[in-house]
């Protein structure tokens, strides 16, 4: 299964494994408790801290761009007359420089979010 880390964190990981009580056994899953102890947060997929974890997306070097249009030598976002209405919050206004025109540029973090990865330990995944 394909999952961005975010996503991942939020599975159960199928090689931990939990002692419940005063039990000495460890054991993957039980049903006899509340939903909250089911997938306790020490449980579930740690992503890219996993040595398991692969990634199925390269490393994503280019983030999402929206040229300005109205004045591509804008050198701050006033000259562009403010944000547009269509680009997201969190993506940075960048100024014109002598080989590039003004632009809106999403983060990189914000890019490397959506790279997606899955458990190695359980092959690769059918696409």
């Amino acid at each position: 299964m394909l999952l961005t880390e975010t996503q991942a964190t939020e599975k159960w990981c199928p090689h931990t494994r939990f002692v419940f009580g005063n039990n000495d056994s460890a054991a993957n899953r039980w049903d006899s408790v509340n939903t909250t102890q089911l997938s306790p947060k020490h449980c579930q997929c740690i992503g890219a801290r996993c040595m398991a974890w692969r990634w199925f997306d390269e490393f994503i070097t280019k983030s999402a761009i929206r040229n300005v249009l109205g004045n591509p030598w804008a050198e701050t976002e006033a000259d562009t007359d403010g944000r547009p209405p269509d680009v997201p919050a969190d993506w940075e206004f960048c100024p014109a420089a002598e080989d590039t025109s003004a632009c809106w540029r999403e983060p990189e973090a914000a890019t490397n979010a959506k790279r997606r990865g899955y458990c190695g330990l359980s092959g690769l995944p059918k696409i």
